[in-house]
């Protein structure tokens, strides 16, 4: 029977539209002849059969109309935090969290099972962000996120510029928080690059990230859009982030706090990761495909929920 199925991210929030998108290719395809639309009105509530949202991104009059008809809904949570949920995940029928917690169940993202864009995309790209270059390159996912704590890591990537001659590739993962103004705090500001990622489509970023050497991250997220693109990451997090978010992804030569190191110390790591990227990229490879059959078994327990 077909059904219509509904959607709602946060249009601001760049891998949340990236979670999202990943998600419905993969409902596409089990299920091609529903009808997918994004929810952007009341009247779509009342038309849907099963609405997916991502991390709480709804108006109150939308909300609403959800409890009062008492449509069919998942929530996906990808910050771990109950709090700002309490009234969706009353009446969810299946919550997931992407961070292992006692809220929700615990799934990696569905991008790891996103396909990306054409190779000939891919160099559009990288050719109109100007990321071309015969120089190797790191790529630095969500940094404008990080607290003041982040001058630790401009001094390191300014060593690993000077030492190395690498390129810098700035990602934003939210459209809110730009990567731009802190990238300006570089000294090379020849190496560095900002990529504009609100106007690409999800595929199409995925494969532009394919084309980066090393990632560093700052929490899961950056990490899950790594092991997408089967691409080494190293993590510097702080508040306790690596014993929140890293357990199950790697050891810990590739996860720094950056609480307890300095701006130098940080800089050796990374080279030192930057020597032996292909290596742990051989073992993230291991690990990526266990996280891929965690993912598909997400999906199967939202076709359960859902009763698809």
């Amino acid at each position: 029977m077909k059904k219509n199925i509904y959607y709602i991210a946060d249009k601001k929030d760049i891998y949340c539209k990236m979670t999202i998108d990943a998600l419905v290719d993969e409902l596409r395809e089990l299920y091609p002849n529903f009808t997918f639309s994004s929810l952007a009105a009341v009247k779509d509530v009342i038309k849907a059969d099963l609405i997916l949202i991502c991390d709480g991104s709804i108006s109150k009059k939308i909300l609403w109309t959800i409890n009062v008809l008492k449509k069919k809904f998942i929530l996906y949570c990808l910050r771990g935090d109950g709090d700002q949920y309490k009234q969706l995940v009353k009446r969810a029928a299946l919550v997931v969290s992407e961070r292992k917690s006692d809220f929700g169940e615990y799934y990696p993202s569905p991008i790891l099972l996103s396909d990306t864009a054409t190779s000939r995309q891919v160099d559009r790209i990288w050719r109109k962000e100007k990321m071309l270059s015969k120089r190797g390159s790191i790529g630095v996912l969500g940094l404008s996120q990080m607290s003041s704590r982040k001058q630790k890591l401009l001094e390191a990537l300014d060593l690993l510029i000077e030492d190395l001659d690498l390129n810098m590739i700035f990602i934003p993962l939210s459209v809110e928080k730009t990567d731009k103004d802190v990238a300006l705090s570089i000294k090379y500001s020849a190496n560095v690059r900002n990529v504009r990622a609100e106007e690409y489509s999800s595929k199409e970023l995925l494969g532009a990230m394919g084309k980066v050497d090393l990632f560093i991250v700052k929490d899961e997220r950056g990490a899950m859009c790594a092991m997408a693109v089967n691409k080494p990451f190293v993590c510097v997090a702080e508040d306790g982030a690596v014993e929140k978010c890293f357990n199950d992804f790697a050891g810990e030569e590739i996860l720094f706090d950056i609480d307890k190191i300095s701006g130098e110390e940080l800089y050796t790591k990374i080279k030192i990761a930057w020597v032996h990227k292909e290596a742990i990229a051989v073992e993230m490879l291991k690990k990526n495909q266990e996280l891929k059959k965690l993912a598909v078994s997400g999906i199967k327990k939202l076709n359960e929920a859902a009763g698809l």
